[in-house]
């Protein structure tokens, strides 16, 4: 094996990745705002198209959200290499607009590192990648996401589809502070639970009632026995809401919003039995007509975990190492506690690494940002290891 590790991707790239990123940003698209999302989606449709994609853009038939886009490019062979990455932020940049410190090597805004940043990279490296192998003999393919931020919905079938025919996977969320990326990553399943009570005066006895808001502080109390953060397993309710507002009066009706966490099916499973569990026993009864609490569930979210697996963990090895001749630093790849949509990829007969795109922090906040020069940095290691792959495919 005798591969010639390539920097300077400025050098050869037929545009500015700074001012892709200044432009994308500029494009609102926070993961409501549908046409805003559907403008940066046609923003990067573009871009693609001009190094030689076929793209699509996929409509969500589930929920409203922007459409999904899908740029292939095929090789000689059909090993595909798909990056993943998404144009919907969380915060609006009409409110938190892109800023740049030159001095402390930073880019300030709304989706500079999640995602925005990530698809500035991956068009830098493909731009790069072709100009090198314009008779390539993998299969390249672009997936990027319209509602990544609120799970992707509506699209996991199809999400699933494209890891099925996908040999390589490369998830270009940011790398963390410390420029350290994802071998393996949480799933996360999201319920909401309504329970329904009988409403009465919290200080007359003889009548009857039903405190709902009782029966969600048993199941609460239960669930967070399940936390284990050495497994990385967690239930966290998000919010809590009844349908009384005053201290005297027992509540009719409670809801809640459950986020729970898992590192392995197994763990998925043990958390949803053991609520199932909780909601058929131990309900709140009336102590005079022993009637009891209604409790129901609906599964709002369900993304299985990026499980951790050799094939993973070799791959983030390649890049650790280009990492540390490009960047000359030392680095690691990690398990993270957040969910992505790599994970619904993610497959048995695939590789997979996430953190690809720049080196950020504050994801979400209106502190969010960006090393400047990972944009540069970060599609640099990206390129060499979608090269160093091909070179492998031809050996």
């Amino acid at each position: 094996m005798n591969y010639q590790i390539e920097s300077n991707i400025k050098s050869v790239a037929l545009e500015d990745p700074l001012l892709n990123l200044i432009e994308l940003v500029s494009i609102n698209s926070q993961t409501k705002n549908y046409k805003g999302v559907e403008t940066a989606q046609y923003y990067v449709a573009k871009k693609l198209e001009r190094l030689g994609f076929q793209t699509q853009m996929i409509k969500n038939t589930e929920v409203s959200s922007g459409p999904m886009l899908i740029a292939e490019k095929k090789g000689q062979v059909d090993n595909w290499f798909t990056l993943i990455g998404h144009t919907d932020t969380v915060n609006n940049p009409d409110r938190y607009p892109l800023s740049i410190d030159s001095k402390n090597d930073r880019v300030y805004g709304a989706g500079v590192a999640d995602d925005k940043g990530g698809v500035v990279i991956g068009i830098s490296s493909l731009e790069k990648f072709l100009i090198r192998n314009p008779r390539h003999n993998c299969s390249l393919r672009f997936m990027i996401s319209p509602n990544e931020e609120l799970g992707s919905t509506g699209f996991h079938s199809l999400l699933n589809q494209i890891g099925q025919k996908s040999h390589f996977l490369f998830g270009l969320e940011p790398a963390d502070p410390r420029g350290r990326i994802i071998h393996s990553r949480n799933g996360n399943r999201w319920y909401k639970i309504k329970i329904q009570g009988r409403s009465a005066h919290s200080g007359r006895f003889g009548e009857e009632y039903i405190n709902a808001a009782h029966q969600l502080f048993r199941i609460g109390y239960e669930m967070m026995l399940l936390n284990n953060e050495q497994e990385k397993m967690r239930v966290n309710f998000g919010a809590i809401k009844t349908s009384e507002s005053s201290y005297n009066t027992i509540s009719a009706n409670a809801e809640a919003k459950i986020d729970t966490r898992f590192n392995t099916i197994l763990q998925r499973d043990k958390i949803h039995h053991s609520l199932e569990s909780l909601l058929s026993e131990s309900l709140e009864q009336c102590p005079y007509s022993q009637k009891l609490a209604q409790v129901f569930y609906s599964i709002e979210d369900d993304c299985p975990p990026l499980t951790l697996k050799n094939s993973n963990l070799e791959l983030a090895s390649i890049i650790c190492n280009f990492i540390e001749h490009i960047e000359e630093r030392k680095t690691e790849s990690i398990h993270s506690g957040g969910a992505a949509d790599i994970n619904y990829l993610s497959s048995p007969a695939n590789s997979g690494v996430d953190g690809l795109g720049p080196i950020g922090g504050n994801l979400h906040t209106n502190k969010e940002y960006i090393e400047t020069s990972s944009l540069i940095s970060r599609a640099e290691v990206l390129y060499n290891t979608l090269n160093y792959l091909e070179f492998l495919s031809k050996e």
